[in-house]
């Protein structure tokens, strides 16, 4: 379906920007790449500039993909443009589908998206086509993942594209001394939104402070797509070190003990 509206946004527009069932939308001017377009089924928005975030309602595989000169196009079932990409070798934008999270990137005059490199006229069909989303890391891992109790600490998820998105993270027992709920603060499992930037966002969590005698504990950190817990694009794993000292038995000084004995104190 042909555009028939025509939205220019300013830098008071509102962050997220609906794209609502009939409307199919040329987003003109130069406030799209700080902006995140949330597209409905049966919507279109086009001429979305690089750094755009654009979530698409339906899996992957029920849209085609084409490269039009310097735009990458995303069409529906139907053939209506759902998404109109520019694309910038200096600014990847980023597509959320409900199945994966993918970017928009140039690499030697290839547009790639999903893994898949496009020539200038190049079409995919989704139905038989496999996306693939960006690699995920989760810093700090294994030995040098440390959690002390009563203290913080910080990870990094970086991603191998520059993309900008929100991701699910979640922390969890794992290994032969698993941690509990009650290792961490308020007495629950971290659990939360990481947001990136640019390929790269941070979240903390807190460890406990007790007074149980316990031995080394350790946990699994795991990065999902939002509400797609299935789908796991990283994981780290991390230990909570034993700190407390089993109790001890107090004993009298040797020369305050009687000839029976009977001043031993336990």
């Amino acid at each position: 379906m042909a555009t028939n509206t025509i939205q220019i946004l300013t830098a008071n527009s509102p962050e997220v920007v609906p794209v609502t069932e009939g409307f199919f939308i040329d987003f003109a001017g130069t406030q799209d790449s700080t902006r995140i377009f949330n597209i409905e089924a049966g919507a279109g928005a086009e001429n979305l500039d690089p750094g755009a975030v654009v979530n698409l309602t339906g899996p992957s595989s029920s849209f085609d993909y084409a490269r039009n000169g310097s735009t990458l196009v995303i069409s529906d079932g139907d053939g209506n443009i759902s998404a109109e990409i520019l694309a910038n070798p200096n600014q990847a934008s980023t597509v959320t589908f409900d199945d994966l999270v993918t970017s928009v990137e140039v690499v030697n005059n290839e547009i790639v998206f999903g893994g898949l490199s496009f020539a200038d006229g190049d079409e995919f069909d989704g139905a038989e086509t496999d996306l693939s989303s960006p690699t995920f890391e989760i810093t700090p891992d294994g030995d040098d993942a440390i959690l002390e109790e009563g203290e913080d600490l910080t990870f990094t998820v970086t991603s191998s594209a520059e993309i900008t998105t929100s991701l699910d993270y979640s922390v969890g027992p794992t290994g032969v001394d698993p941690t509990t709920p009650f290792d961490f603060d308020g007495g629950v499992n971290p659990s939360g939104v990481v947001e990136l930037t640019d390929g790269e966002g941070t979240f903390t969590i807190t460890a406990e402070d007790d007074d149980l005698d316990e031995v080394d504990e350790t946990f699994q950190v795991v990065v999902n797509p939002l509400d797609l817990p299935d789908q796991t694009l990283a994981t780290a794993t991390g230990t909570i070190p034993a700190n407390d000292a089993p109790p001890g038995i107090a004993l009298p000084d040797l020369s305050d003990l009687g000839d029976d004995f009977d001043d031993l104190i336990v």
